[in-house]
């Protein structure tokens, strides 16, 4: 059930990491302001996620039934969580990395302010700019507004990849409309396979391992696979 808006968290995290603190800003302010921003995406996404289990709550079965009903419930749960206790607890950690403090022994701090220590991180020097912007009196705020372009002295791995590699490649020429007609291609085959899926749910899968009723299943899989099970119900006569 966590697992499925589990990306909300992903996209709040990761905007906030890459914003700028406008000038005489406060930490409150900022986190309310990347809110409003990604907000209504995280709301969104939890609302189609919920539908979409509820939708599943129309089946006949009764163990699906159930299962599409908690996890609906789950999803909304997930999105009250992560727009109050998740954003309590990282605007104080957002104080936190300001006041260049370890994640973990948070009472420890980092004291150097010299930008070629070895023991200034690059996470703690990326909060130090925004706090020492914030003093700058001279600064106009359009120099100080959200500017990703700037940012570049803390993406991460991945980032990079993501940007200077694997976008120039899939953006090629020649590379595009190899992927879309892979896709259609896809997607074709797809469509045709549909007629020989199987209907139905195989009821051990269900099942874990270890559980008493796979045996079960699988001799009657074994030695009554004749069609469904037909019980006859004879009433005491009168």
């Amino acid at each position: 059930f966590f697992c499925i808006s589990i990306d909300n968290i992903f996209i709040l995290t990761q905007s906030i990491q890459r914003d700028r603190r406008l000038v005489n800003e406060d930490v409150e302010s900022q986190i309310g302001r990347i809110v409003g921003r990604v907000g209504l995406a995280m709301l969104l996404t939890s609302v189609s996620e919920s539908i979409a289990f509820f939708l599943g709550a129309l089946t006949p079965m009764p163990a699906v039934r159930l299962f599409s009903l908690h996890a609906g419930m789950s999803v909304l749960i997930d999105f009250l969580l992560q727009i109050t206790i998740f954003i309590s607890l990282i605007t104080i950690d957002q104080k936190r990395t300001i006041k260049n403090r370890f994640d973990i022994f948070c009472c420890l701090q980092i004291s150097s302010t010299d930008s070629n220590s070895p023991y200034r991180w690059k996470w703690f020097k990326k909060k130090s700019i925004n706090k020492n912007l914030n003093s700058l009196e001279t600064s106009t705020i359009k120099e100080n507004e959200i500017n990703e372009d700037n940012s570049n002295e803390i993406d991460g791995f991945l980032y990079r990849i993501f940007k200077y590699n694997y976008a120039p490649f899939i953006m090629n020429d020649y590379i595009r409309p190899l992927v879309i007609f892979i896709f259609f291609t896809w997607l074709a085959a797809s469509i045709a396979l549909i007629p020989y899926v199987k209907i139905g749910l195989e009821q051990n899968i269900t099942m874990a391992k270890d559980s008493y009723m796979i045996e079960y299943f699988s001799a009657l899989k074994q030695y009554l696979a004749v069609g469904p099970p037909v019980y006859f119900i004879i009433k005491p006569g009168k």
